[in-house]
């Protein structure tokens, strides 16, 4: 991966929460923080590890193919398994009796495997 396409991603995610022109007044500590988090978003969408893709990530997928992929089902299901539901997950899909939209589980994967790479 090269820099650039790094400090792209990481200026792109900075000023989508912090506003336009931020990254240009942000110091190198800061930068250099926002650049790791970039590069393993990359990393997560180009060269996933076997920690990436192995677990809640995996997980969700694996409920995302059940007959009816309801909310409540993924909570039963990650409960049965035995792992803990992070705070972020129960925001996103709730425990109801209804499906999910598939941008959000696609986010969820996403997440999970940012989380899992991040040790989080």
């Amino acid at each position: 991966m090269t820099a650039s396409l790094i400090e792209q991603v990481a200026q792109a995610t900075f000023e989508q929460r912090y506003g336009p022109n931020m990254w240009e007044r942000m110091s190198g500590g800061t930068k250099q923080l926002e650049m790791q988090g970039a590069q393993v978003a990359l990393k997560a969408c180009l060269q996933p590890t076997d920690k990436m893709w192995s677990g809640l990530a995996r997980d969700i997928i694996m409920w995302n193919r059940f007959p009816s992929p309801t909310g409540a089902a993924l909570h039963e299901h990650l409960r049965m398994l035995g792992k803990e539901i992070p705070q972020w997950l129960k925001d996103e899909i709730q425990n109801v009796d209804h499906v999910p939209p598939k941008g959000t589980v696609a986010v969820c994967v996403f997440k999970a495997m940012i989380y899992a790479e991040l040790g989080g």
